[in-house]
């Protein structure tokens, strides 16, 4: 009789603790892309007294028109500005404004689209280009008889 109440005992433990590993299940965290941003590196070493950065880039460098580069970590951010040095897998940048220490990452953020393209105008000397006068002083007919505002 003791180890049938041990066994109904162990039974109702597994049956009442099996549906709480359900619960433990951790939701995934979701992440949001953003394509006008894109992480590009971080920061390798960073200089102070010139004001500027070493970073290690991740793939292709390039930052195009309308774009900017930009540095965050731990509740920090930078404004950096590219010098145009490379050697290997490291770029320069000067520190604009902002804080910036080693291990922030280097973000390439798209600020506004590409302009659209615009309109050609025909040159002067074009056929299709009409040429536009002012009226000569001759052809503006004058005044004769005065004004009246209220006539009675």
């Amino acid at each position: 009789m003791h180890t049938m109440v041990r066994l109904f005992y162990i039974v109702f433990l597994g049956i009442m603790l099996l549906p709480a590993c359900s619960f433990s299940k951790k939701k995934k965290n979701e992440v949001r892309i953003n394509p006008n941003v894109r992480l590009s590196g971080r920061v390798q070493s960073v200089n102070q007294e010139d004001k500027f950065v070493l970073i290690r880039r991740y793939g292709r460098w390039h930052v195009g028109e309308g774009q900017l580069v930009e540095s965050r970590g731990d509740g920090r951010s930078a404004n950096l500005m590219p010098t145009g040095e490379e050697l290997g897998e490291h770029v320069a940048a000067d520190i604009r404004s902002g804080e910036v220490e080693v291990g922030d990452g280097v973000y390439i953020r798209q600020m506004s689209s590409p302009a659209p393209a615009v309109p050609q105008v025909p040159s002067p000397a074009s056929e299709s280009a009409t040429e536009v006068k002012a009226p000569s002083v001759e052809s503006v007919p004058l005044l004769t008889q005065p004004i009246v505002s209220n006539p009675e």
